[in-house]
């Protein structure tokens, strides 16, 4: 109802994950506002029985895969969905089948043609590709690993409180309960049982909202339970509070960006260092490539771009003056390639720390 929706968003709003995602020139966060407008209006495609929301959020989801890649996961939860509500599927028709098909390939299509030029031209596609190792011993590791990812990413609180409300859906067992657990255990499968080459618990973001929304539905039927009412509401509500100024105290410091910890880590690796040197001898509209695009954006105020490849690299734009990598690449399977040729085709400007920077001159484009 009304009350746990605005209890759901004031929880998501003080997530740390969703706080620190917020703040990060990162696509995740979009992906996270395109699968909840999907969820929205897939709702109201079964309240109404509308086909206008079925194209609608037919075109979210072509607009999603132009976005990040695990926006498909939205289609085994549709399916689970159809399932649980086997009178919507006689909603659908022919017609608007037809019409959701062609209205997702439409928008779809910069990601289409992107893997299209991909196999025809050699180009790197823009899809995420998960490099899973299958089945194995190693399935139960790396689910432990999101698990921990998740707890260490929100505060003990929110994370305890969330798996007391995933605990209480398991017991209630409605169908409602029955599509967040799906929701949130077919996510956590996923990335277990492909074994993600990077492991980050970014890759798990799409479960916070559901996870509000539970914790937010335990609240409720905890307020509505006169017996343990006036004894567990106040001690949750005051948990709740000091896990808000908590996570607010942990996740900004004085210099207005993450935790001290944080920002001394990338000062020990010489991002700082490398940053300061490019915002030295760049101007603001200059490109800079390197693997870490996002931190080389915030130390040196510069637009930085990753996944270097070689047809970029052998027609640079007007604008790419430097290119940055680690001197651990060359030993990298999956960068040496491209260190090797950058080492053997650009001048080396000069060294920081364990960083080679390399000037890309005008006279070698193309």
């Amino acid at each position: 109802n009304e009350t746990v929706g605005i209890l759901s968003a004031l929880l998501l709003a003080i997530f740390p994950m969703h706080i620190f995602m917020s703040r990060q020139v990162m696509i995740d966060i979009l992906v996270n506002l395109i699968f909840l407008l999907m969820m929205f209006f897939l709702l109201k495609f079964h309240e109404t029985k509308k086909s206008k929301y079925l194209y609608i959020m037919t075109i979210l989801f072509g607009l999603g895969i132009d976005t990040k890649a695990n926006i498909v996961l939205f289609v085994p939860i549709f399916l689970v969905f159809l399932f649980l509500n086997k009178k919507l599927l006689k909603a659908l028709n022919k017609k608007n089948i037809i019409i959701s098909i062609l209205l997702l390939i439409l928008f779809a299509l910069p990601e289409i043609l992107a893997n299209v030029g991909f196999v025809l031209l050699g180009y790197p596609p823009s899809s995420v590709i998960y490099a899973g190792r299958g089945f194995g011993p190693e399935i139960l590791e790396t689910f432990s690993f999101y698990l921990h990812a998740f707890v260490n990413t929100n505060t003990i609180f929110l994370a305890v409180l969330s798996l007391s409300a995933f605990i209480h859906a398991l017991y209630i067992r409605g169908r409602n309960e029955l599509f967040i657990i799906f929701w949130i255990l077919f996510i956590f499968a996923f990335f277990s049982i492909g074994g993600l080459t990077y492991k980050f618990s970014r890759y798990v973001f799409l479960t916070i909202p559901v996870f509000s929304i539970l914790i937010s539905k335990l609240l409720y039927d905890l307020s509505k339970n006169i017996k343990i009412k006036n004894i567990i509401l106040p001690i949750l509500v005051a948990l709740f509070f000091i896990s808000a100024i908590f996570t607010i105290n942990t996740i900004y410091d004085a210099e207005g960006f993450s935790s001290n910890d944080y920002r001394a880590l990338n000062k020990e690796r010489g991002w700082d260092l490398v940053g300061g040197y490019l915002k030295e001898n760049t101007l603001p509209g200059d490109l800079i490539l390197s693997d870490e695009g996002w931190i080389i954006n915030f130390y040196s105020e510069r637009y930085s771009t990753s996944y270097i490849n070689y047809e970029f690299l052998k027609k640079p734009p007007e604008n790419l003056k430097y290119i940055v990598i680690r001197e651990n690449e060359f030993s990298w399977n999956k960068t040496d390639e491209y260190a090797i040729y950058i080492n053997n085709t650009f001048p080396l400007e000069t060294k920081i720390e364990n960083f080679h920077i390399y000037r890309v001159n005008s006279t070698e484009r193309t």
